[in-house]
């Protein structure tokens, strides 16, 4: 995954240096907020979804045009990932009933390296920007925690028990999760003028989240982000 990860840093080196002298270079700053799950899956068939959890999003970009309407736009930003869930189960037996309800989040932030190309159109007066292309993610930090709570209801007897824990999210093979994220994006964004622009985007993961010694080769989990955010655009 390292020598995946120089691919990128070259790539974005040496398209960078290339369109430079192309024309007028446009630095960008985003700031939003991202929805942020994980897909499992298990022999093929999806699993029941993780629930959203919302964190931040920001950084800059580099606008570089490589036509009149196509543009090379690379990035450096700070993405929160990860999920929440909350799940509950009951068994009763004669007049007893046993109640399990398990809450948990898993919070990581990466620092994202997106390439990707934006086609410039207008739709009437209205001027937007689509664009798709590859990441590359590198995990920096974040928590975790989770509570899990039994109540017991019956003749003679009714009460509650739990167990608890939090901490700091730990990455590589002895971790909690993988430190590399590898996927792809898409977005769209609205210009207001040549200075500001709304987007929404969409990020798939391609990679693990969590170690294999986490699941079987036949159970996987990967990262899924959807972003809406607003963006300011300086000439260069």
């Amino acid at each position: 995954m390292l020598s995946m990860k120089k691919c990128f840093l070259f790539l974005a080196l040496s398209l960078g240096l290339v369109f430079q002298g192309f024309t007028q270079v446009k630095i960008g700053t985003k700031l939003g907020a991202t929805f942020a799950n994980l897909y499992t899956s298990a022999s093929g068939e999806s699993l029941e979804g993780s629930g959203q959890r919302l964190s931040a999003y920001g950084g800059i970009t580099v606008d570089l045009p490589v036509t009149n309407k196509l543009t090379f736009q690379p990035g450096l930003l700070l993405v929160g990932k990860g999920s929440k869930s909350e799940e509950q189960q009951s068994v009763s037996t004669g007049n007893n009933k046993l109640t399990v309800t398990a809450k948990s989040k898993i919070a990581p932030l990466y620092l994202e390296l997106p390439l990707n190309f934006l086609y410039n159109f207008q739709w009437g007066k209205a001027k937007f920007a689509a664009g798709f292309g590859p990441y590359y993610a590198i995990g920096l930090g974040g928590k975790y925690e989770f509570m899990i709570t039994e109540t017991r209801e019956g003749p003679g007897y009714s009460g509650s028990t739990g167990s608890e824990g939090r901490g700091k999210i730990t990455y590589g093979s002895e971790g909690n999760i993988n430190r590399h994220d590898v996927g792809i994006n898409g977005s769209l964004s609205y210009l207001f003028n040549e200075n500001l622009g709304i987007q929404t985007g969409y990020g798939l993961g391609l990679t693990r989240v969590y170690p294999d010694r986490e699941f079987n080769e036949d159970t996987d989990a990967k990262t899924r982000n959807a972003v809406f955010s607003l963006g300011f655009i300086f000439k260069y």
